[in-house]
């Protein structure tokens, strides 16, 4: 086992957020964040299915493709491990010629990272290949921690209480990956953890980084897309939604007309919602 070069991301998607190294284990080759490069990491490394098998507790169902799990390594914090693998072949195909879900899962949290947006920290991303062809590749990360909450378990826990602070902190989230010209092509309640700072505040953290995509073509209406999909999944009350605007244009620092972009995301959501979104 042994380091082969150490550099920083460097890909369109990444960012100075986090420092990283070359690993060579075995037949494998390993982005690792410097900080948690340590034998005991490498050791598992070389065979990493089998970071899966118990002990580790599994957080999916999905066993067949995408499989996650809990695992704790001695002298390391408690990681995330997820397993990514395709089903169709247009995407196992366009994945012979593109970083796998992985290693941009990797370089997209360096670069979230450094822009302040909250995510968990990457820890390492490698690839199992078989020529170009891309078999599965494997994403790990620290654990949120007992304290983090996804977003659908705060809001089922009771519906009807309104609960500005977590829905402003969403909004805020939001507001800073649309300044970025960054959207989530699913924003859903279980991709979004919700946990209390040292200073009281909350804090909501993304998750499911191969869903961000850069907006090449970004836009108001890409903007509002994206909103929209999140909205018609967080349902809020009338007082949260103003909270949640509020959060998200003061995060975007743009003068964009927010009553345009209401409007917009009115447009591309369900009837259920639109009726929910009126004035009660």
């Amino acid at each position: 086992m042994r380091s082969e070069r150490e550099d920083s991301c460097t890909d369109e998607t990444s960012g100075a957020g986090c420092p990283w190294t070359w690993a060579r284990v075995g037949h494998l080759r390993w982005q690792v964040n410097s900080e948690f490069l340590s034998e005991s990491l490498l050791a598992r490394l070389d065979r990493p299915e089998r970071l899966l098998a118990p002990p580790a507790v599994p957080l999916s169902k999905d066993y067949k493709v995408n499989y996650v799990v809990r695992v704790t390594l001695p002298g390391m914090p408690a990681l995330v491990v997820k397993r990514h693998r395709r089903k169709k072949l247009r995407r196992a195909v366009k994945d012979c010629f593109r970083l796998s879900p992985a290693r941009r899962s990797f370089q997209r949290a360096c670069h979230l990272i450094g822009m302040g947006i909250p995510t968990a920290l990457p820890v390492a991303a490698g690839d199992v290949r078989f020529g170009p062809w891309l078999r599965e590749s494997y994403y790990i990360c620290l654990d949120l921690g007992g304290e983090a909450r996804s977003l659908w378990e705060v809001r089922k826990a009771d519906p009807k209480r309104t609960d500005k602070p977590t829905v402003r902190a969403v909004g805020e989230l939001m507001g800073k990956l649309h300044a970025a010209e960054l959207v989530h092509l699913d924003p859903s309640p279980s991709n979004l953890w919700v946990r209390s700072t040292s200073n009281g505040r909350v804090e909501v953290i993304l998750v499911d980084l191969d869903a961000i995509h850069s907006g090449k073509r970004f836009g108001q209406q890409r903007a509002a897309k994206d909103l929209a999909v999140l909205l018609s999944r967080v349902p809020m009350n009338s007082p949260e939604q103003l909270s949640f605007w509020v959060a998200y244009k003061k995060a975007r620092r743009r003068s964009y007309p927010v009553r345009t972009l209401i409007h917009q995301v009115l447009l591309n959501t369900p009837e259920s919602f639109r009726q929910n979104s009126k004035p009660q």
